[in-house]
């Protein structure tokens, strides 16, 4: 059923049923599927279904992974990597809003920034935050010297923010 539809109008139908059922766990591990490159794949076509939702009198197809504990445990992991794997289990609990162990790593960077755009999504922040490398992600990357030549440009340090970005003296580090 999924075959007829690439990967991105699956992605967009998958956010289109989170958003229709007001899943914000659901879109999160949407968004973690497709920063793994697991959409569109075969192993997933098995767990979603396309179905017709009315939306201001007119019906669009938006699709939902309907077996989220499956997806978790995949039953031919030889096709993927170690970081796909994770990436599915994390996936499948951050859906079933179930407690995941994050501890281990086992992920990409691209994978564990995914991660982290997920977890704000679920808090309902991804709007307000940035995920950005830091400088020792770059050091460990061997891009350090590339980063001393940014940061001889013109470019404000880091440090500096614009006026009204200082932490409120009230704030506390619980808020």
């Amino acid at each position: 059923m999924t075959d007829s539809h690439s990967a991105e109008e699956l992605r967009i139908m998958l956010e289109d049923g989170a958003i229709a059922t007001a899943s914000c766990t659901e879109r999160a591990a949407i968004h973690l599927l497709d920063v793994a490159g697991l959409i569109g794949r075969r192993y997933l076509d098995a767990y979603i279904s396309i179905e017709p939702v009315e939306v201001c009198d007119e019906q669009i197809a938006v699709a939902f992974i309907h077996d989220w504990p499956a997806v978790g445990r995949p039953a031919n992991p030889q096709f993927l990597t170690a970081s796909e794997i994770r990436c599915l289990e994390l996936a499948a609990g951050i859906a079933q809003a179930q407690p995941v162990d994050l501890r281990g790593g086992g992920l990409s960077a691209k994978h564990a920034r995914g991660v982290l755009e997920a977890l704000a999504i679920c808090l309902e922040v991804e709007n307000y935050y940035t995920i950005t490398p830091t400088h020792a992600f770059y050091r460990l990357r061997g891009l350090g010297s590339r980063l001393r030549l940014l940061s001889d440009s013109s470019a404000p340090p880091v440090s500096a923010l614009p006026d009204g970005d200082e932490p409120d003296a009230s704030s506390t580090a619980s808020d």
